[in-house]
């Protein structure tokens, strides 16, 4: 048996875990489409992995690729070369965690000095004339665990840069 807020606390905490390892999914995106440069605009090698670590006073230029769009003059149709950011080639979706749902069979009681103790009923037993098994638990707990929505950060970054690459498309 173990007290009630030890398990509340393992299944938060295992909740937790995994929230952040979703968050770090940023930083991994951020390496994915960004250099990291210093004043004079070169490249650095960016060895952030999660945000614990993110150097946030850097700067970053997006990885583009160029790609030549035509341009109709009053003559002809040229080609003109245009920096396309892959963040805008790219699918994005940000997964999160919003909700996280634990339910299970348990038994309560309480110790003498008034904590309230719970344990998981052994279900592996058959009981009964027909085989049937038969849950030990006294109470069925459900516990809900919500997640707060996420900045509209990204979305925002991704934009602005879809307007700047349709500035530079003519037409």
């Amino acid at each position: 048996m173990i007290e009630f807020r030890q398990l509340v606390e393992a299944i938060h905490s295992s909740i937790h875990r995994a929230a952040k390892s979703v968050e770090e999914d940023g930083a991994r995106r951020i390496n994915k489409f960004f250099y990291k440069v210093d004043e004079s605009g070169d490249e650095i090698k960016n060895t952030d992995k999660n945000f614990d670590d993110f150097d946030f006073d850097a700067s970053y230029r997006p990885k583009t690729v160029t790609m030549e769009f035509p341009s109709r003059t009053a003559t002809e149709v040229k080609t003109i070369p245009v920096e396309v950011p892959l963040i805008v080639l790219s699918p994005i979706t940000t997964p999160k965690v919003t909700e996280a749902r634990f339910s299970a069979d348990i038994e309560v009681t309480t110790d003498k000095e008034g904590k309230l103790l719970v344990s998981f009923p052994d279900n592996t037993k058959s009981g009964g004339w027909f085989g049937k098994k038969s849950s030990r638990g006294n109470t069925r707990l459900e516990l809900v665990v919500q997640g707060s929505e996420s900045p509209d950060g990204l979305k925002k970054v991704i934009e602005g840069y879809e307007r700047a690459l349709r500035a530079q498309i003519p037409g």
